[in-house]
């Protein structure tokens, strides 16, 4: 049961690089973007279902367990706004779908999309810090691709603002890891959890300052 953890990345990935094979065939793009969609909302579900019944779900991945490994989990807080996500994400793809700069991009669009989705799920998934990071940078990367789809000079100059802002944030992103894991040793949360309370206390409020400043930046 443990797997269901891994899939709402996987399968957004997996059907990005099939729709990106399918660029000539919009309308199966549509197709696969909705159902895939569709199919991670319903695991999402699914992982709420059981989170509520089982508690938290782990899954080290390729075995290598925490704190050295890549791990993902899913506890009820990152579900529920997992659920949130996906039906936003439904919803905004099938709006969409109308849209004509969408069907005149729709080579680029629904594969772009899809890494976005997968973004969007390792960020609520991810167990570590340093994945929290290329979880975010996957999802901003695709976001700006979706901003400059269709290449007007209003699109790459707001574009190009939103990669600077966003290039700032995520070099104050990788700094705070760096030293969160000088200090800590770590930067698997769970870990984190445990050692934080060694840390001399100026360092813990400096570091939480810096993450709340960087995630500030990239919620906005």
């Amino acid at each position: 049961m443990n797997a269901l953890v891994v899939l709402p990345v996987a399968l957004p990935l997996g059907a990005a690089g099939l729709s990106y094979a399918l660029n000539r065939y919009p309308r199966l793009q549509r197709v696969l973007g909705v159902a895939t969609l569709t199919t991670v909302l319903g695991l999402a579900i699914a992982l709420l279902v059981n989170v509520q019944a089982n508690g938290v779900l782990v899954k080290a991945i390729g075995n290598w367990t925490g704190p050295i490994g890549i791990t993902l989990a899913a506890d009820l807080f990152s579900v529920i706004i997992l659920v949130v996500s996906m039906v936003v994400l439904l919803a905004v793809l099938v709006y969409a779908i109308g849209s004509p700069r969408t069907s005149s991009e729709a080579r680029f669009f629904y594969p772009t999309y899809l890494i976005l989705t997968a973004g969007i799920a390792l960020s609520l998934l991810t167990a570590d810090l340093f994945n929290l990071f290329v979880a975010f940078e996957i999802m901003l990367s695709a976001s700006y691709v979706l901003i400059t789809l269709g290449g007007s000079r209003d699109q790459i100059r707001h574009g190009t603002t939103y990669v600077i802002i966003n290039l700032l944030a995520s070099m104050l992103f990788i700094t705070a890891i760096g030293i969160t894991y000088a200090a800590a040793g770590t930067v698997n949360m769970a870990d984190l959890a445990v050692k934080l309370g060694d840390i001399s206390p100026v360092i813990r409020d400096a570091l939480g300052a810096l993450f709340l400043l960087v995630f500030g930046i990239k919620a906005a």
